[in-house]
């Protein structure tokens, strides 16, 4: 008699088979289960190597590598935005230190626009960075 709980389509079993992979199965194992099936081993390892391949994940609680590139992006990101904000605030310290002083010996005064200017596009670019890759 067959078993009701047993997988009848390919979908199915592809299911199956990255269920019990996931529970610790070992391939061999899950070559051998196919082979009652009546698949050949021919074609029973590649279909259980290739489900073994998509199924390839770490546990859920190791972060998966593109998450941490992911948070190493965003912290970046966060570095630039405090260097663009650097620069700005920087760029309008020394624009008023060299008013005053312009002021006081009544020569032209200076403003430091493109200190200004390259920490807006620096902090801008940080926070469009940061946006796409916070979690």
């Amino acid at each position: 008699m067959a078993d009701p709980h047993a997988p009848v389509s390919v979908p199915e079993l592809r299911q199956h088979i990255a269920k019990e992979l996931r529970r610790g199965k070992s391939q061999d194992d899950l070559v051998r289960y196919l082979g009652t099936r009546g698949w050949p081993e021919v074609t029973a390892r590649p279909f259980v190597a290739k489900a073994a391949q998509a199924n390839e994940f770490p546990p859920e609680s190791q972060p998966t590598p593109q998450a941490n590139e992911t948070a190493q992006l965003a912290d970046a990101y966060k570095q630039r935005m405090l260097r663009g904000l650097l620069w700005i605030l920087a760029g309008i310290g020394l624009s008023i230190v060299a008013n005053d002083i312009a002021r006081s010996t009544r020569s032209t005064g200076f403003i430091f626009i493109f200190a200004i200017l390259f920490g807006f596009v620096d902090f801008v670019l940080g926070l469009r960075g940061w946006l796409q890759h916070r979690k």
